[in-house]
């Protein structure tokens, strides 16, 4: 008996070491985590209404603009 199963390969577009030394594989719309957790872009919008980063998170559940 064959099994086939579809895999989504994905690329990150970006790589991020935090100052706990967690390294971050950037996806879109959330990060993995070398420590095996999900975390999520925290950001703040500036005057111009362009996304500033503030941080990254593995304490909320979604991406986060304060």
């Amino acid at each position: 008996m064959n099994i086939h199963k579809s895999v989504e390969i994905l690329k990150p577009i970006a790589v991020f070491k935090l100052d706990n030394d967690v390294t971050l594989l950037v996806f879109d719309g959330y990060a993995l985590g070398s420590d095996g957790k999900t975390y999520y872009h925290i950001g703040k919008e500036d005057e111009d209404g362009d996304l500033i980063t503030l941080g990254w998170s593995c304490e909320v559940d979604k991406a986060t603009v304060i």
